[in-house]
């Protein structure tokens, strides 16, 4: 298979391509008023919506020609609004395209001036939408395509989170999360605190994939789900052994506090608490061994400070401790839920303790659990397994500025196998390789997890931090974000669906989705309300007058009763699938290199799939970063690309070269 690449205008380089030489059109054109791509003769910078429409029909009308009779086309196309502002674009980059009043600064990567998308627009009031998708699709229409189908695409998403609600700063699981109303919780991005705009059950099944990171992390995802990692911003599906996704530390809570009963060692009692405490009404009692006698004072001090009163018992080297105490008890049950060792872990209000305060419950917890390895220096942990808590060390770390690695093993217990989570903890990095490559993903594999959801926030850039097994930032990168509080964020874009004639090359089958199991569970089923009343929902009526809830059943031989065995045989025989539907979940892609609007693969893998047959040539006349190129050649088909801009020509050269070692000329 090959890809070529034609650079210059688009409309000349289509007049070079002979008649009816493409089977199918994946494309994504600039958008109006969107973006300065910074390169002359670009289209989108037209002064008015309705001279960008007829440069665009202009386009597809060579487009059209070059299109076999049977092939199709799908375009990608974005909105956006009016404004009241006394600006428009420029007909022409050397126009006042560089004027601050219709520029902005971009919020991406390259922070790079784009012209505003809310300009003024004639015949529109202000904030009106444009409705730049349809004026395309129609006026489209108008010049001979058949409009076959408009289809919304939007995105997906999974995992812990850091998360500031009304309890605080917290770790959250996601499932917990989604209980809560949007506009009460933000989500740390690594660098900010970004307001959550909405969430919602993710439809994309595709792929659910398990990442294991070189600490030990265990993280659930789509396939689509993005990364930052040493080669950008990397989707779940393609990232590989070797790959290191990015860390950060989390931050400080809003307003941190410490009550004025929590002295230093009754914080350091907490944590011991934590490690090897158990709980009975206001009886508290620890598990130590005779080696762990030196701390009895300071448990005494800790307990005497909240009046608690303490007795012990050494039995060999088993050295059991009690407190009594009310007080003692009511601490214990504000900061730490849980009462054995399989269900021990830090409350909301731990959370919003200062640094110092989490830094003596980890200390406290490092004398329970750990052991002083005093020549690797670092503290050597184990435990039983607790999930949990497992999230809670991880987080813990990761306020705190350390490492930590935690595998799950076994450990001996009483004389047996006991599950186990064993690793280490470090204060400070001392070059050893698992420290810093501690976010190395050393495993992919198929996740069992059911269900994932889709986070919108407020503000870019949308990626992921991870924070020893946190994900800071889980959120579902909109195609064209929006930051509104006056109406639904958008969340979806166009792509529709042209055709030259009535009758053209389409494959459902390989684009069928899975189908309900319920589409095919019909040969027994409970009877509609009123059935053999004339008022059942289906408007059916049965001479027997069968009673509501009793379920159809083939009739029995020799009855004299005809099956409706044709219906049955066809039941039987269908396969767990159905035609694609219109509303496509797909997640953007990030790429590495400064190109502004990359297309997700998944686009032009669902329209290629569908539209062009093996051996068949796709044509993509806005080419950009080669997404369309680099499916296409996945797929066993060739593509010829239109792009204007060289810079980003030779980006998709290297990107496909990079990708597969086929042949990617560059005209």
């Amino acid at each position: 298979m090959s890809v070529r690449i034609l650079v210059g205008d688009v409309r000349e380089q289509l007049r070079t391509l002979p008649d009816e030489s493409v089977k199918c059109v994946v494309t994504s054109p600039p958008y109006w008023g969107l973006r300065d791509y910074g390169v002359d003769g670009q289209i989108g910078l037209e002064p008015t919506p309705q001279k960008f429409v007829a440069v665009m029909v202009d386009v597809f009308r060579e487009v059209r020609r070059v299109l076999c009779d049977d092939g199709t086309c799908w375009v990608n196309m974005g909105d956006s609004y009016a404004a009241n502002r006394g600006y428009q674009v420029p007909d022409n980059k050397a126009g006042d395209v560089g004027n601050a009043k219709g520029m902005t600064v971009s919020r991406r990567r390259d922070n790079a001036l784009i012209p505003r998308s809310d300009l003024r627009v004639e015949g529109l009031k202000p904030k009106d939408l444009v409705g730049m998708p349809w004026r395309l699709a129609f006026a489209l229409q108008a010049d001979g395509w058949w409009l076959r189908q408009d289809i919304i695409w939007c995105l997906s998403g999974g995992a812990w989170v850091y998360a500031r609600t009304q309890k605080g700063d917290m770790p959250i699981m996601v499932k917990d999360l989604v209980r809560l109303k949007p506009s009460t919780v933000k989500l740390w991005n690594g660098a900010k605190w970004t307001q959550v705009l909405g969430w919602g059950a993710s439809n994309d099944t595709s792929q659910r994939l398990e990442l294991v990171l070189r600490s030990g992390e265990r993280i659930g995802c789509t396939g689509g789900h993005l990364w930052p990692t040493q080669r950008g911003n990397v989707a779940a599906r393609d990232l590989r052994p070797g790959d290191v996704i990015q860390t950060c530390r989390l931050p400080e809570p809003a307003e941190p506090g410490v009550p004025m009963y929590l002295t230093r060692d009754l914080l350091w009692l907490l944590g011991l608490y934590l490690a090897e405490g158990s709980r009975s009404g206001d009886t508290i009692q620890l598990a130590l061994n005779a080696d762990e006698a030196p701390w009895m004072e300071r448990i005494q001090a800790a307990a005497e400070g909240v009046g608690a009163t303490m007795t012990h018992t050494l039995r060999g080297s088993n050295l059991s401790v009690r407190l009594y105490g009310r007080v003692l008890a009511a601490a214990i049950e504000e900061f730490i839920g849980g009462r054995t060792a399989h269900d021990k872990h830090l409350r909301a209000p731990a959370w919003n303790l200062q640094g110092w305060a989490l830094r003596c419950i980890a200390d406290g917890y490092l004398d329970g659990d750990g052991h002083w390895d005093q020549k690797a220096r670092r503290w050597r942990l184990g435990f039983a397994r607790n999930y949990a808590l497992e999230r809670d060390l991880r987080t813990l770390a990761a306020r705190l500025g350390a490492t930590l690695t935690l595998h799950p093993g076994e450990a001996t217990y009483q004389g047996g196998k006991k599950p186990s989570l064993r690793g280490e903890w470090r204060w400070t990095r001392g070059g050893h390789h698992n420290e810093k490559d501690r976010g190395e993903v050393i495993e992919i594999r198929a996740s069992r997890a059911r269900r994932f959801w889709d986070i919108a926030v407020e503000d870019e850039p949308h990626l992921f931090a991870l924070a020893s097994g946190v994900l800071t930032h889980n959120c579902k990168p909109n195609p064209m974000p929006e930051s509104v509080r006056d109406r639904c964020t958008k969340a979806h874009e166009y792509v529709f669906l042209l055709t030259k004639s009535e009758r053209y090359w389409y494959d459902a089958e390989a684009i069928s989705e899975d189908a309900s199991p319920n589409t095919h569970a019909r040969r027994s089923q409970k009877m509609p309300e009123g059935w053999a009343t004339h008022e059942g929902g289906h408007g059916s009526f049965h001479k027997d007058g069968r009673e509501k809830g009793k379920t159809r059943k083939l009739a029995e031989p020799g009855s004299g009763v005809k099956n409706n065995t044709s219906f049955e045989e066809a039941m039987s025989g269908m396969v767990a699938t159905r035609n694609k539907r219109s509303v496509w979940t797909i997640t953007t892609k990030g790429f590495s290199e400064a190109h502004f609007a990359t297309f997700p693969p998944e686009l032009p893998e669902t329209c290629i799939k569908a539209g062009c047959p093996p051996g068949g040539t796709v044509l993509d006349p806005f080419f950009g970063a080669g997404t369309t190129g680099l499916v296409a050649d996945r797929l066993g088909r060739d593509c010829i690309g239109i792009e204007l801009n060289p810079a980003y020509a030779e980006m998709a050269r290297r990107r496909i070269l990079g990708d597969a070692p086929l042949l990617a000329e560059v005209a």
